[in-house]
């Protein structure tokens, strides 16, 4: 199981602008391409374990997280310190989650949900809007992507 950011793998991006801020909708810009990267490795991985997550993240240390990765549905591990149970916290700020949403686990400070699969537009959208809205970071806010090697599970 996932329990943070891993940025010891390949930094696909750093996606700050000039200014070192993000504008507008870049930060959806920014997360698409690790998202079709995953969707990619998904459709080739022919009933082999799952090799890759993409890990979305603010540049400072401690700060919000979101760790995404392909297995028949999507798999959303994330920064969650609140006490709410997860849906019904998107629920109160208005986030409409992903279509059959599920809870898979809660071990603050983090949790991990559970998706049907959806376009990557819709993905990299919800994943922004977690940022913006449950992290209230705002509309313009830096976004380090990653897309890294998830390590074998013991078994």
């Amino acid at each position: 199981m996932l329990s943070g950011p891993n940025h010891q793998g390949l930094v696909v991006a750093d996606w700050r602008n000039n200014n070192g801020g993000e504008m507008g909708s870049d930060q959806v810009a920014a997360i698409r391409p690790i998202i079709a990267e995953l969707e990619a490795a998904d459709a080739e991985r022919e009933g082999r374990p799952v090799r890759f997550f993409g890990s979305f993240s603010l540049p400072v240390e401690g700060g919000p997280w979101v760790e995404v990765y392909f297995d028949g549905e999507i798999i959303v591990n994330l920064w969650y310190p609140f006490q709410e149970e997860p849906l019904d916290y998107l629920a109160k700020l208005g986030i409409q989650p992903l279509p059959g949403a599920m809870v898979v686990e809660i071990r603050r400070p983090f949790c991990v949900l559970a998706f049907d699969r959806v376009p990557t537009s819709v993905l990299a959208k919800f994943i922004d809007t977690l940022f913006t809205e449950m992290y209230a970071c705002g509309e313009d806010y830096e976004i380090d992507v990653a897309l890294d090697t998830l390590a074998p599970m013991a078994g």
